[in-house]
C-alpha cells in the first residue's frame, strides 16, 4: 500500500518524460485495477483491454543471444515459440520480458522483492545495481538484518529512512528473546540510538484535521505535531452521534464480557460485535468503502466475519487488525477494543494504542469498556481528555 501511495504522489508532480517502474510479484498484478507505474499501468490502451477480457496472446516468439565459444567467440542469435498453459504463465513470461526491455530512472518496490530481484542475474539486477539513492519508507516495519541486506547489496548508495518510531515494530519484538535481539530490531530505531545518523523530525501532518489529530498527539508526540489539514463536516454528527461542533471522536462504552478463543487464546467479545453491526446500520448507505474497522484481538476479526450478514446491501467493510491496520488510513475508523478484564503488556502497548488511534481522516469511533479504558494507560491519556464524546 505505502508503494502504491508513493506512485500516486509521483504521478501528480513527474513530468512524463521521467520513467518510472512499480516492480510487483505477478500474484499482486491486476488488468482490473493497475497501481500507478506497475506492468499494467504502464502497458498500451489496447493491450490492457485484452488481458482484461482473457483475449492475451497465449503464445510468443521471443529472440534469445547465446555466446558460443569456439574457435572465435560469436553469439547465436535464434528465435524461439513460447506457448502458455495458462493465465499465470502467459502474465509471468510478459511480465519478465517487459523488465528485460526497461531502464526506469526510479523504481518502487518493497524491500523483499528488490532484494529478490538482486539475488537472480539479469537485465533488472543490473538496472538496481546502479541504483545511488534508496529511499525507505515505513521503516519502522523494517528489521535490522534486512537493512544490513540492503547496505550490503547496494554499497554506493545513499540511504534514507522515513518512518515513525513511535509505532509498531516489524514484529511482536522482545528484547528477552535472543532470535529477535539478534535480527529482529527495528531498524529505524537501531539507525536513531547510534547517534551518527542525521535525524530530521517532520512534525507537518496532513492526514486529518488538529482535532483528529489531538489524541495521538498527546499520547505519543509531546504535542509537537502540526496538522496542516482544515476541519471538515463531521460524519458522526451528521447521524447524530456527536454535538455539530464537536471534534469527531466518540467512545462507546459496551457493556460486554471478553472471551478466549480455546485454541489461540485471542480475545472476542460478542457484545462489542453486536455494538458494532448497529453503529453500522446508523451510516448511508455507500459508505462501507469510507469506514476502516479495527480490531485489537484477532478472533475479534474472525468473530465479525462469522456473524455479518450476508445480505448486506452496503458491501464490505475493510477490518484489520492493528499490525496490518498500520500503514493505512480511512476516512472513519472503527475500533474494537474486546478487553473487559485485567489491562495486559499487550493491551497497554503505547505503540499499538497509537498506530490503532491514528488511522481516521475524518471521525474516530472506540468501542470497549469505558472503567478499564479510563483507568489504564496508554488509553486513559487518549479517552480521557475533552475531546472525546462518551455515550
Amino acid at each position: 500500500v505505502a508503494v502504491d501511495n508513493i506512485g500516486s504522489a509521483l504521478k501528480e508532480i513527474l513530468p512524463d518524460e521521467v520513467s518510472v517502474y512499480n516492480m510487483k510479484s505477478s500474484m499482486k498484478l491486476d488488468p482490473w485495477n493497475p497501481a500507478p507505474y506497475d506492468f499494467f499501468d504502464l502497458m498500451d490502451v489496447r493491450d490492457l483491454e485484452k488481458w482484461k477480457w482473457g483475449q492475451q496472446p497465449m503464445e510468443s516468439t521471443v529472440t534469445r543471444y547465446y555466446p558460443i565459444f569456439a574457435e572465435h567467440f560469436y553469439v547465436d542469435r535464434r528465435s524461439e515459440s513460447v506457448r502458455f498453459n495458462n493465465y499465470d504463465e502467459c502474465l509471468s513470461f510478459n511480465r519478465g520480458e517487459f523488465e528485460r526491455s526497461v531502464d526506469p530512472q526510479i523504481v518502487l518496490s518493497t524491500v523483499e522483492m528488490v532484494l529478490m530481484k538482486m539475488s537472480r542475474p539479469g537485465k533488472m539486477c543490473r538496472n538496481l545495481e546502479g541504483v545511488t539513492r534508496i529511499i525507505i519508507d515505513e521503516a519502522s516495519l523494517l528489521t535490522e538484518a534486512a537493512l544490513f541486506c540492503i547496505i550490503r547489496r547496494f554499497p554506493m548508495a545513499r540511504i534514507v529512512l522515513i518512518g515513525d518510531d513511535n509505532q509498531l515494530p516489524p514484529f511482536m519484538y522482545d528484547s528477552k528473546i535472543l532470535g529477535h535481539e539478534l535480527a529482529g530490531r527495528p531498524a529505524l530505531s537501531v539507525a536513531m540510538k547510534t547517534g551518527k545518523v542525521p535525524v530530521v523530525e517532520l512534525n507537518e501532518v496532513y492526514r486529518a484535521p488538529p482535532s483528529l489529530v489531538a489524541p495521538y498527539n498527546r499520547l505519543a508526540y509531546g504535542g509537537r505535531l502540526v496538522s496542516k489539514k482544515a476541519e471538515g463536516q463531521g460524519p458522526l454528527s451528521l447521524i447524530g452521534l456527536v454535538p455539530f461542533g464537536s471534534p469527531q471522536l466518540l467512545l462507546i462504552d459496551v457493556d460486554g464480557r471478553e472471551k478466549t478463543n480455546g485454541k489461540n487464546k485471542s480475545l472476542y467479545n460478542e457484545k462489542e460485535i453486536d455494538v458494532l453491526l448497529r453503529l453500522l446500520k446508523k451510516f448511508p448507505q455507500g459508505r462501507s468503502q469510507d469506514i476502516m474497522i479495527i480490531c485489537l484481538y484477532k478472533e475479534q476479526t474472525i468473530r465479525y466475519f462469522n456473524v455479518q450478514s450476508e445480505s448486506d446491501a452496503d458491501g464490505q467493510y475493510t477490518v484489520l487488525t492493528v499490525d496490518s491496520a498500520q500503514g493505512k488510513e480511512s476516512p472513519i475508523v472503527i475500533l474494537m477494543t474486546t478487553r473487559t478484564n485485567k489491562a495486559t503488556d499487550f493491551f497497554c502497548s503505547t505503540e499499538r494504542c497509537n498506530v490503532s488511534i491514528s488511522r481516521q481522516q475524518k471521525a474516530l469511533v472506540i468501542l470497549g469498556k469505558s472503567s478499564l479504558l479510563t483507568t489504564n494507560e496508554p488509553w486513559s491519556t487518549v479517552v480521557n481528555g475533552d475531546d472525546f464524546t462518551s455515550i
